[in-house]
């Protein structure tokens, strides 16, 4: 990797909000219309209430990071206040459209993980230069 880090500016995703939104009134609407016994559709709507849950807690987690930093000392996420909080990596998925990384972040038990598109990243430019430096951490990590 570069001796150079990269900071790049965050700003939420509408399109992930609409589109797990969307997703989960269609099976919303598809258990209530099931011909089903109610325990089953009960026990549908429970799980599904939960994904729903997940999901907001998702994207809620996203809101209260501003930047993204990657450096040779790994990956750090900037809050709302500027403050900087180092990762520890669980994981890295990376395509074209879209970013996860699974994390760990200090004095937290929960791992954490953050979904990034590039409508997450005010110009493409941005997300296509967090692409790349992300590809070359990762093969840097399993380089070693």
């Amino acid at each position: 990797m570069s001796s150079s880090s990269l900071l790049v500016p965050l700003k939420p995703a509408a399109l992930l909000a609409q589109l797990g939104m969307s997703a989960h009134l269609c099976c919303f609407i598809c258990v209530l219309l099931a011909p089903a016994q109610l325990l089953a559709k009960l026990i549908s709507l429970l799980v599904l209430l939960l994904s729903c849950y997940l999901l907001w807690r998702q994207l809620s987690g996203q809101k209260q990071y501003q930047a993204i930093n990657i450096g040779e000392n790994g990956i750090s996420l900037f809050d709302l206040a500027g403050k900087s909080h180092p990762l520890i990596l669980r994981g890295l998925y990376i395509s074209r459209v879209l970013v996860l990384i699974r994390y760990q972040r200090d004095g937290l038990r929960l791992p954490g993980a953050l979904l990034l598109l590039p409508q997450n990243t005010y110009t493409e430019q941005d997300f296509r230069r967090l692409y790349i430096s992300l590809k070359q951490l990762s093969q840097a990590l399993l380089g070693s």
